[in-house]
């Protein structure tokens, strides 16, 4: 999750996209602005495909994304994996906001609880997202029914919850179609 303005690309759904200075914040919402002297302006899903943060070391990106056909409530989940097969990951997940009051000042606490993040894997050709949650190894074989490789190593335990990164660009690399 990003608390704090950073610099980033916002893209729009016409494939534009414009440099500046974004944030998240907790309902799924982008503020950004053009330069940090300016005003920053907040855009959801009805306006633009998603927001990549760039880093000294590496760029994160997050898009907008369904868990369900009426498409009422998007969600911005950041993107782990790219393929025909994208892994996201929920951002506010892994978050338990806890608020509390210091002095005169209310702040929100947090305490990362990474075991909770939610997981779920989108096609190129699907509009919705299908969930990793719950139970994993069901839903993944699930969705990765074409690929035995993959599945027999989820059943020889190489693969689990925490290497789902790595099991996804396995189907990637050597069971999606070309």
């Amino acid at each position: 999750m990003r608390c704090q303005t950073q610099e980033a690309t916002l893209y729009f759904h016409d494939g534009t996209t414009v440099k500046g200075y974004g944030l998240i914040f907790l309902t799924y919402k982008i503020k950004f602005r053009a330069s940090l002297e300016s005003k920053p302006d907040v855009w959801t899903d009805d306006m633009v495909k998603g927001i990549t943060f760039h880093g000294f070391d590496q760029d994160v990106i997050y898009e907008y994304q369904y868990k369900n056909e009426n498409k009422r409530f998007p969600l911005l989940l950041e993107v782990l994996t790219h393929g025909e097969v994208k892994l996201y990951a929920d951002i506010f997940s892994t978050k338990l906001f806890v608020p509390f009051v210091n002095g005169n000042v209310s702040s929100i606490s947090t305490i990362q609880l990474p075991s909770m993040t939610n997981l779920y894997v989108k096609r190129d050709n699907e509009e919705i997202l299908t969930s990793l949650n719950g139970n994993f190894k069901k839903k993944v074989k699930a969705y990765f029914d074409d690929c035995i490789g993959l599945n027999k190593k989820l059943d020889n335990h190489e693969f689990r919850r925490s290497t789902s990164i790595e099991m996804v660009e396995y189907y990637n690399d050597f069971c999606a179609e070309l």
